[in-house]
């Protein structure tokens, strides 16, 4: 990536700051073990007050939460040969499961195709994780398995129990154990009480309140924080050693074959192009298909696994409200300005 270009990505998250489209954002891009950009940008928080935005200011990643939590700790259980993409959820609970239920994969509930509901709204099934768990598994599935992709935050909640199930321990102690701290990923965490750098996410006008620190994702709140779904806060520097670790093919915690089988295409004739857990995005302005996943807070990781180039893009855009949807213009610029042909 040439100066000229690196140039109009920066006067254009400039621009987009000045015009108040989003308060704050970080980026960062890589090339194999080199970071070639990195740069931040306006406020972590704007209401009660202001705070300028920091280069280890830390974010809630939201769904990026279920590739730098929970797919780095499937495919470390697929690694280690404690599990495979064709067990069966029936081959981890001895609960009643639906017959529906019984028969998804591990491969289909990476790549969004177990039928599951879209629908999140974690409470209707119970007031406990545990509770919420067995209502989920003894109701039908929705669609028809294997037959589209269904973009669903209950089968990253499964599969961030199917993590404790099979590892004996915590979700959060596990990926902090066996990925976040090999990494170097030393502030990566759920439920950051311990930290005040926080970008600012939503004003919660009924308590209000502007949450910072606590997840945004209200069925993860509701759980405690922790989930395959959601919950994860993390930093710039944090996500650079993920990311270094995918494209330069850093064999200390996950394979190049694991992250090789991770970025085939497994929905090939569906209506979305699936890896496992990434979206693969074949547009045609892109010199090389990009692999991809996005947060709902207004976070991004993209990669061109050709080129061995990442990008990480961390903004606030739900702050003050969610219903500041600029993101998506500029998820989509920045995408262009740094892949484009």
């Amino acid at each position: 990536m040439n100066q000229q270009l690196l140039n109009k990505l920066d006067n254009y998250l400039d621009e987009v700051i000045d015009n108040q489209e989003i308060p704050g954002s970080i980026i960062s891009i890589g090339i194999g073990e080199n970071n070639i950009f990195q740069k931040f940008y306006g406020y972590q928080q704007l209401i009660p007050n202001k705070i300028k935005m920091e280069m280890n200011t830390i974010f809630d990643l939201a769904s990026l939460t279920k590739v730098v939590s929970t797919w780095s700790s499937v495919m470390i259980l697929i690694q280690e040969k404690q599990i495979s993409l064709d067990n069966k959820l029936g081959d981890f609970y001895s609960c009643k499961l639906d017959e529906s239920v019984k028969n998804i994969t591990i491969q289909n509930l990476l790549t969004h195709t177990s039928g599951l509901s879209e629908s999140t709204f974690l409470k209707q099934y119970g007031n406990d994780k545990k509770s919420i768990l067995l209502n989920l598994l003894m109701e039908k599935t929705k669609y028809p398995k294997e037959t589209q992709v269904v973009y669903s935050n209950k089968g990253f909640f499964i599969l961030g129990d199917i993590v404790e199930v099979v590892s004996g321990q915590k979700l959060e102690d596990y990926v902090t154990k066996k990925v976040w701290k090999p990494l170097g990923m030393n502030h990566t965490l759920y439920n950051p009480t311990e930290y005040d750098n926080i970008a600012a996410t939503e004003y919660i006008k009924e308590k209000n309140l502007v949450k910072r620190g606590i997840v945004h994702d209200e069925n993860a709140e509701f759980i405690g924080g922790v989930s395959g779904h959601a919950g994860v806060f993390s930093n710039i520097q944090d996500l650079n050693n993920f990311c270094n670790m995918i494209v330069s093919k850093d064999s200390s915690v996950l394979q190049p074959s694991i992250i090789e089988i991770s970025f085939k295409n497994y929905t090939i004739g569906m209506n979305e192009n699936r890896g496992l857990a990434w979206n693969l995005n074949y547009d045609t302005i892109y010199r090389n298909y990009i692999v991809e996943h996005l947060g709902f807070t207004g976070t991004g990781i993209w990669i061109d696994p050709i080129e061995g180039m990442y990008v990480i893009l961390l903004t606030n855009r739900v702050h003050p409200t969610r219903e500041n949807t600029n993101i998506q213009n500029i998820r989509k610029n920045v995408k262009e300005i740094v892949f484009g042909k």
